[in-house]
């Protein structure tokens, strides 16, 4: 009885490097935490020869493999069962020292306890969250803002803007992610992980949920995703994904799942459903065909599958919530030759359209290498003779063709082009599409004017607004339900987030 309760603290720390790492220690063979696993172990054979002099150190030992594993679990925000469980191991092993046998059973309880409590206390010390009420109607989105309306000041420097709920979501450096009103600038919700480094920020198609990947600079292998309501900010779900997909910007979810690619040459996609974090569905490339990596485009309520067969190939468009085939536009190709294909799908912020580009030296003649397609039906639109050029869909729901000279907005459905007039920039610029209108913003330091375009081909309206600047940043342009939200990302200093109303 006497040597159950270290008993129980050295079991522990021989299991805690089997336990998972979260995304701060995602290999398997984790060696430092193996080590400081085997002191504890030692530590805990030690205590229990009869050497009085070996107790104290052991419990030393023990107290400051803990100190160091809590340490090392917080710093970067994720902590994981593995430090944590090897941290109660370590106090386990100092308890069962100092534990008199009367209460050794007591003391047996007590590592248990801990082994179960540390990893959720750890959990509790990182993330801070604070949440608002789901209801209520949602402002429609602001087309022709003329007038600033709010301001909101951040004391640190802002990474991220995206329109998400009611209003924006807004990530700093410093691991937060705050939710704005668009109406009125007030703050509705925050989310945040002490010591955390926010390495995307994005929002569904719906704009209903919003997409935070947190990252530890001392491994990029892995990150942790975290899935929060976009209305109240509650925390969906959490998954630890691969690092190449946040920083080759492959977290694109869409209004029901979040598909992500598995794989290295041929791809697996899977994809999670967006409430749950649970698995919905996978796919495979059809039997004699591959799927090869292509940047994910979003559709509205499709997932784009990038398909490459012996004499063939092109794009499937998968049912986002089953992962049945909607529609595949595929070219025809002559036998391989031993020369690469490229595929770059492109979808629109709101997922109504996609275009697709293919590079391939062994197309048949007269396919159809390149085209817009209508997202839910996989309909063709029919080619405008500019439309060689730069076609634009990342700026918002209506394409833009950019020249050399100039800039044109295209209508696909009926193949127009209007004309867009807005002065150069002497400095940087940022360009946005709504539903009816192009908005255009010149940085002129600290004021910035904002240029908007209806699609007629009238002149722009345009508004100067102060937007203190800081080294290094850059504008952000986001139009959203409640307003245009204007704000400076990737700066060194405290950044302001303007919103812009119609009046």
């Amino acid at each position: 009885m006497p040597r159950v309760p270290t008993l129980i603290a050295a079991a522990c720390a021989a299991v805690a490097p089997f336990l998972p790492g979260g995304a701060a220690r995602p290999d398997a063979l984790d060696l430092p935490v193996v080590g400081l696993a085997v002191i504890v172990v030692l530590a805990a054979g030690v205590s229990l020869s009869r050497t009085p002099w070996a107790r104290i150190p052991c419990a030393l030992v023990g107290t400051a493999v803990a100190a160091v594993c809590l340490r090392l679990d917080v710093a970067d925000g994720l902590p994981a069962p593995r430090l944590s469980v090897l941290a109660a191991a370590g106090l386990g092993v100092a308890i069962a020292i100092a534990a008199r046998d009367r209460v050794r059973l007591v003391a047996a309880v007590a590592i248990v306890g801990l082994a179960i409590a540390v990893p959720a206390v750890t959990r509790v010390a990182v993330v801070h969250s604070e949440t608002a009420g789901e209801g209520g109607a949602v402002a429609p989105v602001v087309e022709r803002p003329v007038t600033r309306r709010w301001a909101w000041e951040s004391s640190d420097p802002i990474s991220y803007v995206v329109a998400a709920g009611r209003g924006v979501a807004v990530a700093t450096v410093e691991g937060e992610v705050v939710g704005l009103d668009g109406v009125d600038g007030r703050v509705r919700w925050r989310y945040a992980r002490s010591g955390g480094h926010v390495l995307d920020l994005t929002a569904s198609a719906d704009e209903r949920a919003v997409v935070v990947a947190f990252g530890s600079p001392a491994d990029t292998t892995s990150n942790l995703v975290v899935v929060l309501d976009a209305q109240s900010g509650r925390p969906r779900f959490e998954r630890v994904v691969s690092g190449v997909l946040v920083s080759a910007g492959e977290i694109v979810p869409g209004k029901a799942t979040m598909a992500l690619r598995e794989g290295t040459d041929d791809h697996t996609i899977v994809a999670y459903d967006l409430e749950t974090g649970g698995e919905r569905w996978r796919w495979h490339a059809p039997t004699g065909c591959t799927s090869p990596y292509a940047l994910p485009a979003r559709g509205r309520d499709i997932v784009v599958a990038p398909l490459e067969c012996p004499e063939r190939v092109g794009i499937m468009a998968l049912d986002e919530v089953d992962g049945r085939q909607r529609w595949m536009h595929v070219v025809t190709t002559r036998p391989p030759d031993g020369q690469a294909q490229t595929l770059l799908p492109r979808g629109a912020r709101d997922g109504a359209l996609l275009s697709l580009s293919i590079t391939t030296g062994r197309a048949v003649p007269g396919a159809a290498l390149s085209g817009l397609f209508d997202s839910a039906t996989g309909v063709r639109y029919p080619d405008h003779p500019e439309q060689g050029w730069w076609v634009r869909l990342d700026l918002g729901p209506t394409p833009v063709v950019e020249r050399s000279d100039h800039e044109s907005v295209l209508d696909p459905r009926k193949g127009t082009l209007t004309p867009l007039t807005h002065a150069a920039c002497e400095k940087d610029d940022k360009a946005a599409t709504t539903a009816s209108t192009y908005l255009y913003v010149c940085d002129g330091g600290d004021r910035v004017s904002l240029s908007v375009q209806d699609f007629t081909g009238t002149p722009a309206a345009v508004s100067t607004i102060d937007l203190p600047a800081s080294p290094g940043s850059r504008i952000a342009l986001v139009p959203a339900s409640g307003a245009v939200v204007l704000a400076r990302v990737s700066g060194d200093g405290p950044a302001t987030v303007v919103g812009m109303a119609s009046r």
